[in-house]
């Protein structure tokens, strides 16, 4: 039976109630529903219709009941992929903690934002502020970068339409004009910098994290405080992140 706690939203409870019902038992009808749910009659067969309209939802031979489509299926494996991703990744983070003694991060891109969502923390005492869930901005970080460099022009257009170009620093790009120069020389380098564009002090090197079709769906990077950075080491830093994230784009 459908029940309403403090806090939720009536509309997504039934949404979720329904489908839930209709999963377990998919030769109920509206009227079958509406009794197992406790939701008005009506009212099941406009969401049930939407449902429909959707893609979420097909009618079974006879209005005998309703199948779930393949729709939810996909939704659902977005998560599940995020998942393999990390469980995949976490010892090519491991291997790069053990070259560098520095923080490593996974994220993915989320709309105009990046999501961290695997880290291996700094062997020294001085670490960064970021954690597993927490998001930064594409414009001033080494991932942020990577996840808009190999978009589609298109995409990254509409990336960037009304983006918020927040000056973290006196380092960060602050305009469209100069974050596409930018992208051309990451996609031509490979890889990318945060030159303490987001933190004062943080230097990063990030590179792109690619699945069996070439798409870039991840951003593998290593961060350290910049009195720290070794320039001397930079191309070594470099090309072991590209090595790590092209056995883990070839376990992909």
């Amino acid at each position: 039976m459908e029940t309403e706690d403090k806090g939720q939203v009536k509309a997504v409870l039934r949404t979720f109630t329904l489908l839930e019902t209709i999963s377990k038992n998919p030769r109920m009808g509206i009227s079958e529903l509406a009794r197992e749910t406790g939701i008005a009659k009506a009212t099941v067969f406009r969401f049930v219709q939407t449902f429909k309209d959707l893609g979420y939802l097909n009618p079974l031979p006879g209005d005998e009941g309703f199948l779930l489509t393949m729709k939810l299926f996909q939704l659902g494996s977005g998560a599940l992929e995020h998942q393999d991703l990390i469980k995949m990744a976490h010892p090519f983070l491991e291997r790069l903690s053990d070259l560098s003694h520095e923080t490593i991060h996974l994220a993915i891109r989320d709309g105009a934002k990046i999501i961290y969502i695997d880290k291996v923390d700094s062997r020294f005492s001085l670490q960064m502020r970021s954690g597993v869930g927490r998001s930064a901005p594409l414009h001033c970080t080494g991932i942020g970068k990577v996840l808009s460099a190999w978009e589609s022009e298109d995409r990254l257009d509409t990336l960037l339409r009304g983006y918020d170009w927040t000056p973290y620093t006196e380092h960060t790009l602050t305009s469209r004009e100069d974050f596409l120069k930018e992208m051309a020389r990451i996609r031509e380098q490979g890889y990318a910098e945060d030159r303490e564009e987001h933190e004062e002090r943080i230097y990063c090197l990030a590179v792109p994290v690619r699945n069996h079709t070439g798409q870039v769906i991840a951003g593998l990077s290593i961060s350290q405080p910049r009195f720290r950075m070794d320039m001397s080491r930079k191309d070594e830093l470099i090309e072991a992140l590209k090595r790590e994230s092209g056995r883990l784009s070839d376990l992909l």
